[in-house]
């Protein structure tokens, strides 16, 4: 197996993972905050996915964010403007209407990651997307999003557990 089958099968697992963590969610769990000022399982899975979208603009040059030109942000009632992943105190603010946009947000996410990835050379692994940050490479870029991608999926699946005894991690 090469480097980018290797990314590549490691993007797939843990999409397959975090949509099974959240694929029999009612809305209730979806949404439940365990203490006033905690995110539930719906952002957390928001802010992943939105992370995803961006880091494969940034990495892959890809234009704008799926948010933008795909329509998520009107899918959560959102405009464009949304804060950014890195404004918790806005962030809280942030709807999670049901399960559905979502999810459907992260299929088209992973699509697009899938299709970026599977086009990539074991040489283009090595190459800077931003001459400014010569350090982050392409491989740099997409180990974080996996690991990014994965502690979240941890915090959800710790969620899953605290409401439901009998929930069983994928």
């Amino acid at each position: 197996m090469n480097a980018v089958s290797f990314i590549s099968n490691c993007v797939a697992q843990v999409h397959l993972r975090t949509t099974a963590t959240r694929k029999d969610l009612s809305t209730e769990q979806l949404l439940r905050r365990l203490t006033p000022v905690s995110n539930n399982i719906g952002f957390v899975h928001w802010h992943v996915v939105r992370f995803e979208d961006t880091r494969i603009t940034n990495t892959g040059k890809s234009g704008e964010d799926l948010w933008v030109t795909g329509n998520g942000h009107k899918k959560f009632g959102q405009p464009v403007t949304t804060p950014d992943q890195g404004n918790w105190m806005g962030l809280r603010q942030l709807a999670i209407p049901s399960l559905e946009p979502p999810v459907e947000y992260a299929e088209v996410v992973h699509q697009r990651t899938s299709d970026y990835i599977n086009g990539l050379s074991s040489e283009d692994l090595d190459n800077s997307p931003d001459a400014a940050l010569p350090e982050i490479t392409v491989t740099g870029s997409l180990r974080h999003l996996v690991t990014h991608k994965n502690h979240h999926r941890g915090q959800n699946n710790y969620l899953c557990g605290l409401q439901d005894e009998a929930w069983y991690l994928p």
